[in-house]
């Protein structure tokens, strides 16, 4: 835990900013883009099951099969 509280706020901010370039890129950018936002071992994984995909390239190969959708939920997310 971070007890400094503006070390927290940039924390929290830095995260917040993730979510929204991960929702931006897949939704209204290059899908295959969001590979780039994981670690070279980056794991993706499904809240139920065994489901996992591992490692940045099966990440990019993954999420490039999803065409960009333009969709106004991606929209939404990116503009607050």
């Amino acid at each position: 835990m971070i007890d400094d509280p503006a070390e927290r706020l940039l924390a929290e901010r830095s995260c917040e900013r993730l979510v929204l370039e991960f929702v931006r890129e897949l939704d209204l950018g290059e899908p295959g883009a969001v590979a780039e936002l994981f670690t070279s071992d980056g794991v993706w994984e499904w809240p139920e099951g065994d489901r996992a995909i591992r490692g940045r390239e099966a990440l990019r190969a993954y999420f490039g099969s999803r065409p960009p959708t333009g969709s106004p939920a991606g929209f939404a997310a990116t503009s607050w």
